[in-house]
Order: C-alpha cells, then structure tokens, then sequence
C-alpha cells in the first residue's frame, strides 16, 4: 500500500522482503531513499542500514520502528539519517522526505489561488489564517459549492476537500471535481489517518491527503508538490496540442496555399473528406479547424462542429462570404477565396490563428478544455 503512495511522487519504487534481498536490489542499482524496518528475518534494519552507509554514503536512509526510541541512538550512529516511529501519518513521512531532500527552487506559484472545502467554518478559518499572506484563498461550504467556485474560477489550481461532508461527501466531490478539470491537484483533508482511504480516493485522482487540523508546515510542502504537478501538467498538454491546425477542403490548390502561410507556425494537417476528417478527429485534438462551407453539406459540417465542440472554426468560401457569416465574426473567422482577395484573407486566417492559439493557451487548457 505504501509503495502505491509514494509512486505518486517518485520514479521508481521498489520493495524487498527482508534485509538480504533489500542488498541485493541496491547493489544491482543504488537508490536515492531507503526506507527500512527494524525488524526482519536474517539481517535487522540496523545492520542493514550500516552495511548501504558504508558503500552508499550519499543515499538518505530512513529506518521504522514500532518502538523508534529504544534504538535511535545505535540507529543513527549506524548511518540512518532519521528514525520514524510507526505507525506514522504519511504527512509526517513526507514532510520528513522534504527535509532531507531539501529543494533548491521551489514550485513556482504562477496559479496561486486555493479552494478550501470544508463544512466547518472553524476550520476553514483556520486553514485561512494560515495560508492566505502567500495564497489567494477562495472557501466553500460543501461540495456543490466546490463545483460552482471551480466552474467560475480558472485559477483555481489545488484544493484542500473535506472528506466528511454532509450530501456530497468529499470522494463523490473529488470525481466531479476532477471531471470539471483534470489537471486539478485535490488534497484530501482527513480526520482520521487511513492509508486504505487515501488509496481509494487516489484512485479517482486525488493528489495526496492531510490530517486536520494541518499546520504551516505540512500544509505548505504538500501545495509546492502539488502546484509543482499541475504546472509540468499544463506543460505536457500545451506541448502535446500547441499549433495543431486542420484543414477541411478538397481544392488541391487551396490547400498548398493554406500550407504556405501556416506551415511553419503551426501543425498542420489536410483531408478532402468530411470522412477523413472525423476519422483524424478520433485520435488527435485540434486547436483549430479549417472547413470549406460551400464544399460539404450542412449535415457534413454538422458533424465536424459537434465532434469538435471546444475548437475554433475558421470558415471558407468559394466566392463571397454571405452577409450571415458576420454574426459570429467574434467566435468564428470567415474568409473568401475570390480571386484578388485571396492573399489578403490568407494573411488574415494566419494572423487570427496565432491569436486564437494564444487565447487557447491562456485560457482554455487552465480549465482542462482540450
């Protein structure tokens, strides 16, 4: 169960059952962090930790006893760096981690605005008082009320939730939150310490959980971790869908010039048909599409902007563009390909794209829209 957690927040875990094998794995390949209990068969945790220190001085090495103090001192003048009575809260675990792998730059705070969730006011007052001269803090009283700040706010970038909540509990909250925005990170906040709960709800997405009361100090290094994931979050899908552009049109000619003008800003693709186009539309997101109007029927375009509900759409006209197009000039681009103006309206369709893909960037992936 354990190894299940501390995935979340490392590379590569691994386990062994008992002292011989834990050598055996470290020898194969050193690891940064060693976590080692006391009591197992063959070698104890001791001789253990005094066998890695003298081959691995630099890994960090964490021993566990359920009675820590009878043995620090031999724990510690052996090489462990900390000696953790269990059982322990895994706040407790890593707040300790944080402090022997202390960050040289820490998470940067670009989205500092937090929701707190809680039905006790007290607490929230609490929780307030402590994060507010470094966080924008927003707080809601129940789940439903989670949901409606989250919807409305696009800063919103982690959330301390309540567990035991009243009509919508915290693990039915965390689902509709995660569905509103995938790239939220949702701290669980808890009463009780319970490794099968954090389980559960880190399944359905949760980042971590917290025992509350929490403090500033364990407060704070789980939100760097948790502002940290969702930035590299937000990275990947800026970098996965940046520029992605496609055309709808069957005129060869059109689309050679189309290439030219975006070929080099953005990635572009071309089909002829409305069914090449909703078949790429299965597997890749697009930013923006190109569609000539007067070359497909209205069911044919229907189902294109029905398949690409979050995208913009740029519209394409064999001649003149009909006067009805300049009532959606605000959320769609319309151009004409008549000769003499055709340049002009190239230069326009490349300029309204780059601003569009800037519009996207700012403010459609802060809230998870793709």
């Amino acid at each position: 169960m354990l190894k299940m957690v501390l995935e979340e927040d490392f590379a590569v875990v691994e386990t062994a059952a008992d002292g011989v094998e834990g050598l055996e794995k470290f020898e194969k390949s050193p690891f940064d962090l060693v976590l080692i209990d006391q009591l197992m068969p063959h070698r104890n945790g001791t001789e253990v930790t005094r066998d890695i220190r003298a081959k691995f001085p630099q890994t960090k090495i964490i021993l566990m006893s359920a009675s820590a103090h009878a043995f620090q001192n031999e724990a510690i003048q052996a090489g462990a760096d900390h000696v953790l009575a269990k059982p322990f809260l895994l706040s407790n675990l890593y707040q300790l981690i944080d402090n022997l792998f202390p960050s040289v730059e820490k998470a940067p705070r670009e989205r500092r605005t937090i929701l707190l969730v809680d039905d006790d006011e007290r607490v929230l007052l609490y929780h307030t008082g402590i994060l507010e001269n470094d966080f924008n803090i927003v707080a809601a009283a129940s789940g439903a009320k989670a949901l409606e700040e989250v919807s409305k706010n696009p800063d919103i970038g982690v959330v301390l939730l309540d567990i035991s909540m009243p009509e919508m509990d915290g693990v039915q909250t965390l689902e509709k939150l995660k569905s509103l925005d995938p790239y939220l990170q949702v701290i669980m906040v808890t009463v009780h310490d319970s490794i099968s709960l954090y389980s559960e709800c880190l399944k359905k997405g949760a980042f971590g959980y917290i025992v509350k009361p929490a403090n500033r100090e364990k407060l704070y290094p789980y939100l760097d971790r948790a502002l940290e994931r969702r930035q590299i979050a937000k990275k990947e899908i800026t970098k996965a869908l940046k520029g992605k552009v496609l055309l709808i049109d069957p005129i060869p000619a059109f689309v050679s010039a189309v290439s030219m003008v975006m070929g080099n800003e953005f990635e572009f693709k071309a089909v002829q048909t409305i069914a090449d186009a909703l078949k790429i539309m299965e597997l890749e997101s697009f930013r923006i599409i190109i569609i000539n109007m007067d070359e497909y029927s209205k069911e044919e375009i229907r189902k294109v902007k029905e398949k690409g509900r979050t995208t913009r759409f740029i519209h394409v006209y064999n001649t003149a563009v009909p006067p009805e197009a300049a009532k959606d000039a605000a959320e769609i681009l319309a151009i004409s390909k008549k000769a003499g103006k055709l340049e002009e309206n190239l230069t326009s369709l490349a300029r309204t794209a780059a601003i569009w893909m800037d519009v996207f960037g700012k403010h459609a992936l802060d809230k998870g829209k793709i």
